[in-house]
C-alpha cells in the first residue's frame, strides 16, 4: 500500500488512489483534480486579465466549472444541474449588462464627439 506521503508521480498517484476503498475511490480522484484545477486557476485568471477587454475573454466559466467540480462528488446530480443552470443564467446576465454599458458609453462618446463637431 502506498502511503499518502510518498505520492510523487502519476503513477504513485494511480497506485495510491488503486489501493482505497472502491467507495472512496471516485470521490478522492475528483477532490485531487478539483485542488489541482484550483491551484493552476489563478495563473489563468492572471493571463485573462492581462488581455485586451476587446479579446472577449472571461474567466466566470472557468471558475464556474471548476467549483461545480469541487461538489460534483458530494451532490446530488439535480443538484449540480440547477447550480450550473443558475451559474450560467447569472452569467449571462452579467455579460448582457456589460455589453449594455459599453454600448451606453459608446453612443455617449458619439453624442460627445457630435457635440463638438458642431
Amino acid at each position: 500500500m502506498v502511503d499518502v506521503s510518498e505520492i510523487k508521480d502519476r503513477n504513485s498517484l494511480r497506485a495510491w488512489l488503486e489501493a482505497r476503498p472502491e467507495e472512496t475511490r471516485r470521490q478522492n480522484a475528483v477532490t485531487i483534480a478539483h485542488r489541482a484545477a484550483m491551484r493552476v486557476l489563478t495563473e489563468y485568471l492572471g493571463w485573462v486579465l492581462d488581455r485586451s477587454p476587446k479579446d472577449d475573454l472571461t474567466a466566470l466559466p472557468v471558475l464556474r466549472a471548476s467549483l461545480i467540480s469541487g461538489v460534483a462528488s458530494l451532490a446530488s446530480t439535480s443538484e449540480i444541474k440547477a447550480a450550473s443552470a443558475a451559474a450560467s443564467a447569472a452569467a449571462s446576465a452579467s455579460a448582457a449588462a456589460s455589453a449594455a454599458a459599453s454600448a451606453a458609453s459608446d453612443a455617449a462618446s458619439a453624442a460627445s464627439d457630435a457635440a463638438s463637431a458642431a
